[in-house]
């Protein structure tokens, strides 16, 4: 162990979890493991993305449109054989699939950078302090200046317009952790 306490729900009181990269064998076998766990990853994400485009599609007719709309919900229309809740637990499976906490990376597959962009060294994440967010107080990782410098540069700065992501949420539930 680093003196590394891996995270869980209940230390961060919201629904993230941390995925751990491999680190098995030598370093070969760990950056060939990584690129297939990053690939498979990518795609499990997308897959499930077009499934939920697929299954919302008339909610998101009004908001989302053009050809990226339509091949992204043509392609979760072919992954529409199971239902969406399967597609998530498989993608989550997938994440989850490394459970080595000595492993020198880790990686929070989500956001426009999905696996690779993510990935970042262990204790950029999982060494947690507390810090305030919206007039709570919340854990964060030790070092996320580090970790958020190097996925957005200056993160402190709002981007252009032309520049910034746009996102869709339709709903977000937070369930039994709401009230925290």
């Amino acid at each position: 162990m680093y003196g590394v306490r891996a995270l869980s729900v209940e230390d961060l009181r919201a629904a993230i979890t941390v995925y751990y990269a491999n680190r098995a064998g030598g370093i070969w076998f760990e950056k060939a493991f990584v690129q297939l766990q990053g690939v498979m990853d990518m795609f499990m994400g997308f897959a499930l993305s077009c499934r939920r485009l697929y299954k919302g599609r008339e909610q998101y007719r009004g908001i989302a449109q053009g050809v990226p709309f339509k091949v992204k919900s043509a392609i979760g229309f072919l992954f529409s054989g199971a239902p969406i809740e399967k597609w998530a637990r498989w993608t989550d499976y997938w994440y989850s699939i490394c459970k080595d906490d000595h492993s020198r990376m880790v990686s929070v597959p989500t956001d426009g950078g999905h696996f690779f962009k993510e990935l970042t060294q262990r204790e950029n994440l999982c060494e947690i302090c507390e810090g305030e967010f919206e007039g709570r107080r919340v854990f964060i990782p030790s070092n996320y200046d580090a970790y958020l410098t190097r996925i957005y540069g200056d993160y402190m700065k709002i981007p252009p317009k032309e520049k910034q992501l746009r996102s869709c949420v339709l709903e977000y539930d937070l369930g039994k952790y709401a009230d925290l």
